[in-house]
């Protein structure tokens, strides 16, 4: 959670680590979003599987 300012905006939409369709790199805080919502894939989850 490097780097984190504790909002769940920034889970998503961080320019380099945001769990969104669009971000390059490793997608960090994908499972930061898991996490918060009970280790259950919410349902406006950005990514699928």
């Amino acid at each position: 959670m490097h780097n984190w300012d504790g909002t769940e905006e920034m889970l998503r939409n961080n320019n380099s680590l945001g769990c969104k369709e669009d971000v390059s790199n490793e997608r960090a805080y994908c499972t930061a979003l898991i996490q918060m919502n009970g280790w259950k894939i919410p349902k406006d989850y950005p990514l699928r599987f």
